[in-house]
């Protein structure tokens, strides 16, 4: 008895030891696993100032001879990025001030991220893929209801739909007309982007190869999207009448054509940048109610608080809401809201089977707590006026001009430069920057940008036209 007691304690103790063992190796494993040579948790990351002394660690690393491609962001080494900052497959570091076409709120690997690999919610999400529209888990409203629920843009939009992409949302929000209002015409915008599927191409006018030799599925009009001339104060006059214009066509097309079911307009054009006034969607607010048509704002590029406000529609602060807000790229998930007006009897009438991604909405949750918990809204918008500060000081040199913009979503043309020239110079500093417009660079960059960013790009910019403003 004795003898079998202590081979009993041996084996707890044993037991005990290997339960142990395995949870110091899942410890070491994910320390190991998850340190970046660009360790930078903090909003005040590395400037570019100091991407010399990175790169020249990252030499020392690598015996081979380091050297600048031509296309900097040919290939990403996600391992080595981290932030505002990636590294490219020469062991670059960059500071990207276009972020995945907009998309990465937080940065490449941000910690925040990395943690929801830790909650237990994920595990079936990873291990195979689930029909939540079809087969919902027993917590998928509470997940939905603590991750875009905390975010609904108005009482009114409490309806949500979950899509797999921004085309599909776009498809998805126009099916919803149709299925209330029956099929018609959909008004759109001069240099929209509203996706490159086949049912959002027809609404896309900022690009014409994806629509070659294809066929609309339904009946589309592009209205001539106001052209704003800037400095916003000092072109007052102009700017009201050439949105007035773009309102008489607006009245033109819906007073002719009785069968416009909806329009949508981009809060901030992401071809362009051009922003009108709220005076202007409070007005297309106005007509869409009078003659019952979907006013549909699409939020992809511009919400999740680029701006500088969770959605970019409420500087407009409209009388009342719109009818479809669609959400995507920052937000990590994709779909709309939107009102009950537009929700069906039929529960699969408006279906897609493989949205509602369990992954995209715990990372959505994780953000919006960080983006409140950090104040990132304010910091968008400190970062924001850093940049159109120091660009103001470039225009009265003659270097730039028309700076325009919500919070960090900002665009400049150039005077005397061409932009892709200028793009291109910029990456052989560590700056990534992207195109918009006939000749403007337009800067897409995370939430967690900082003034210290933002001056240590301008410093860089600056040095291209031999002005040293920033010290």
């Amino acid at each position: 008895i004795q003898e079998m007691a202590r081979f009993g304690i041996a084996f707890r103790v044993q037991n005990a030891t290997v339960l142990a063992a395995r949870v110091v190796k899942k410890m070491l494993y994910r320390w190991w696993r998850f340190q970046y040579l660009l360790e930078s948790s903090s909003t005040e990351a590395r400037s570019p100032l100091q991407i010399s002394s990175v790169l020249k660690r990252m030499k020392e690393m690598e015996p081979t001879a380091l050297h600048l491609p031509k296309k900097l962001d040919d290939v990403i080494d996600w391992k080595q990025s981290k932030d505002n900052y990636f590294a490219d497959h020469n062991g670059n570091v960059i500071l990207d001030l276009e972020m995945m076409n907009g998309s990465l709120p937080l940065g490449y690997n941000h910690d925040f991220f990395l943690n929801i690999i830790d909650d237990p919610l994920m595990d079936p999400y990873l291990m195979q893929t689930i029909s939540n529209s079809a087969y919902p888990a027993t917590n998928f409203k509470e997940i939905l209801n603590e991750s875009l629920g905390v975010a609904i843009p108005h009482k009114d939009l409490s309806n949500i739909m979950l899509t797999d992409g921004h085309a599909m949302s776009v498809e998805a929000a126009l099916k919803a007309v149709f299925l209330k209002k029956g099929t018609g015409k959909v008004l759109s915008f001069s240099g929209a982007t509203h996706g490159f599927s086949l049912g959002s191409l027809p609404l896309t006018s900022s690009s014409g190869i994806p629509k070659a030799d294809l066929p609309p599925l339904y009946e589309t009009e592009y209205i001539p999207y106001p052209e704003l001339k800037y400095p916003i104060t000092h072109n007052e006059a102009y700017n009201e009448e050439i949105q007035d214009q773009t309102i008489e066509a607006l009245l033109d097309s819906v007073n002719v054509h009785n069968d416009i079911k909806a329009i949508i307009v981009e809060p901030l054009q992401l071809s362009t940048y051009n922003a009108p006034t709220p005076k202007f969607f409070k007005k297309v607010r106005s007509i869409c109610k009078e003659k019952d048509i979907a006013f549909i704002v699409d939020e992809t590029h511009t919400g999740c608080g680029a701006t500088g406000k969770m959605w970019a529609h409420e500087y407009w602060y409209l009388k009342e809401c719109p009818d479809f807000v669609i959400f995507g790229k920052k937000a990590q998930a994709t779909g709309f809201y939107y009102t009950s007006e537009y929700r069906t009897n039929q529960p699969f009438a408006n279906f897609e089977p493989w949205s509602g991604n369990v992954i995209k909405l715990l990372q959505f949750k994780e953000l919006h707590n960080r983006m409140l918990k950090k104040k990132l809204f304010d910091l968008v918008l400190d970062s924001g006026s850093v940049l159109t500060t120091r660009l103001q000081l470039l225009e009265k040199k003659g270097n730039v001009k028309n700076i325009r913009g919500l919070g960090t979503m900002i665009a400049f043309d150039l005077v005397s430069h061409k932009a892709h020239e200028i793009q291109e110079l910029l990456k052989t500093k560590g700056i990534a920057v992207s195109l918009c417009g006939e000749n403007s660079i337009c800067l897409k960059p995370a939430l967690v940008f900082g003034p210290i960013q933002a001056i240590g790009f301008m410093k860089q910019f600056e040095s291209i036209f031999g002005n040293q403003n920033i010290r």
